[in-house]
């Protein structure tokens, strides 16, 4: 799940997220993310294909329509 990836490190940099607690951290906060009420009134919207932009980059653009929320953001 995505929260595990946020507890990998680099080696390179010496710093070692695992050895310090926060794994424990991450999955406490992930949960709390996963349970949080604001999925109870939030919808998953679509993508949109942006043909035009897709057409000028040479490469397929998506748009994430938040707009379409109930609430209007999320």
């Amino acid at each position: 799940m995505f929260w595990q990836r946020l507890g990998q490190h680099d080696d390179t940099q010496g710093n070692d997220a695992m050895s310090h607690g926060q794994p424990d951290l991450l999955n406490h906060y992930a949960r709390k993310i996963l349970t949080s009420r604001a999925y109870d009134v939030a919808i998953e919207t679509p993508l949109h294909g942006a043909r035009q932009l897709s057409e000028r980059l040479g490469n397929q653009v998506l748009l994430k329509r938040e707009d379409l929320q109930p609430v209007f953001s999320f």
